[in-house]
């Protein structure tokens, strides 16, 4: 059986014009997109701005390229995490966040991860790690590219001792690494969140004297009957102009 193959034009002779075809367009780039299966709905996808959320009965629209809308893609992911096992957290085992690179290798990087975005520990969803093995080395593996297949070498064990050396290598120096895991810890093992202490060892408070003549004298704070007294030296009074002090604004007299 033989194909026929299409002889080849000139470009003059290469297209023609027909005006008896139907099929979907797109209205913004005028994409033509034929009249086969499916040509309608890639024709409305071309240059939209958004779309009907793919979840049964969801009246929210979907922004491209998602095909559901950002509330039931929430829903989605957390419906995913809650179908993890749950066990508990043995305090060390580095933890990170649900679909994302985010890891927490201790308790106070978790800690300072909730404060720096203004989080509770229950508004984010934790997955414990699990360690990642790097890939062990083989000499021939390495050279597959490069050498025949059908050359055997490597075939009589002469790369053993060298893929033990690097091995053992790898495994001694290389860092222990961690990747995302399929369980998550239990709300009961997760340590109690701290709260965190505002301390400023520089300015301290202490009660206004009975003779407190109203003069400018060291740092000044609107409280009553209280004065702040600043612990810089003269010439380090600058860092204390507009510096907030207990949640209060603090002027510099000096």
């Amino acid at each position: 059986m033989t194909t026929e193959t299409k002889p080849t034009l000139r470009n003059e002779e290469a297209a023609e014009r027909r005006t008896n075809i139907a099929g979907w367009v797109c209205k913004t780039c005028r994409r033509f997109f034929g009249d086969e299966d499916g040509a309608e709905r890639m024709a409305r996808y071309c240059c939209e701005k958004d779309h009907a959320c793919d979840t049964e009965g969801c009246t929210t629209r979907a922004e491209k390229p998602y095909i559901y809308c950002p509330p039931c893609i929430a829903g989605r992911d957390r419906a995913r995490w809650e179908a993890l096992v749950a066990v508990p957290w043995d305090g060390e085992t580095p933890l990170c966040l649900h679909d994302s690179d985010v890891f927490f290798h201790d308790e106070d990087a978790l800690q300072d991860y909730l404060d720096e975005h203004g989080l509770k520990r229950e508004e984010i969803r934790l997955v414990i790690c699990v360690e990642e093995k790097p890939r062990s080395f083989d000499m021939v593996d390495h050279l597959s590219d490069y050498l025949d297949p059908d050359g055997g070498f490597g075939d009589d064990g002469e790369c053993r001792e060298i893929d033990k050396t690097v091995n053992d290598w790898i495994e001694k120096n290389v860092p222990t690494m961690w990747t995302t895991g399929t369980k998550r810890p239990t709300a009961e093992s997760l340590p109690e969140p701290t709260v965190p202490q505002v301390s400023n060892p520089e300015v301290t408070q202490e009660p206004l004297p009975p003779d407190w003549d109203e003069s400018p004298k060291g740092c000044w704070a609107p409280h009553p009957l209280t004065r702040t007294i600043c612990q810089l030296p003269p010439d380090g009074h600058e860092v204390h102009k507009n510096k907030p002090s207990t949640a209060t604004w603090i002027e510099c007299w000096r």
